[in-house]
């Protein structure tokens, strides 16, 4: 039988995690995007990217597709902080950093590590939450790669609302240019600088 606290405290949880599915990123909103994605359609591409990195020098593509999906969580309660906002990064990581420490005291809400079953789940919710601080980090080959996923997807989506929406988004590639280190994406982006130039000459 499942312990009914820990039902509890994941449908506490899942509850805030759901305010991904609605909030959308504000880089989008900020440019006047028309239906911007949301925070979690975006970790959603990511993870699909991610599945791809198989077989990619020293990465785990099964950390690399959990990471995906944990490394915006916190914008559920702490929302989407752009360099944009006036935040420094010292309290933008303050107020990030909280919001993980909030849901992990919301899943662990009145288990108890002194039983097996208590272990264990304490161990599922840090390991899940620990990925977070991981990436922020940014120092393990997975966390890397995740971070030019990151910006590889947010530049393909800034290519993708130009084309549809006849929209110039240039700070999306100004502000990732040359930032890329993995060979995996950097030949990603290589095919996306193909096709915005394609439609830069198509639109003259």
């Amino acid at each position: 039988m499942f312990n009914p606290v820990f039902a509890r405290n994941i449908v506490s949880f899942l509850k805030i995690v759901s305010k991904l599915k609605h909030t959308l990123r504000t880089g989008w909103v900020d440019c006047k995007v028309k239906q911007p994605e949301t925070i979690a359609g975006h970790m959603y591409r990511m993870a699909i990217i991610s599945m791809l990195t198989k077989n990619q020098p020293n990465i785990c593509t099964e950390r690399c597709i959990k990471m995906s999906i944990i490394h915006d969580l916190s914008e559920a309660i702490a929302g989407d902080i752009t360099p944009h906002a006036g935040v420094s990064k010292e309290e933008k990581f303050k107020l990030e950093n909280d919001a993980i420490e909030n849901m992990r005291k919301t899943l662990l809400n009145g288990v108890s590590d002194t039983t097996e079953e208590g272990k264990q789940f304490t161990q599922t919710v840090n390991e899940m939450l620990d990925l977070w601080h991981e990436y922020e980090e940014g120092t393990s080959p997975e966390a890397v790669m995740i971070k030019d996923i990151d910006k590889f997807d947010m530049v393909l989506q800034a290519l993708e609302y130009e084309t549809d929406q006849n929209l110039e988004l240039p700070t999306f590639y100004e502000s990732t240019k040359g930032g890329f280190k993995t060979d995996m994406v950097k030949a990603l982006m290589n095919e996306v600088y193909e096709q915005k130039d394609k439609l830069t000459e198509e639109r003259k």
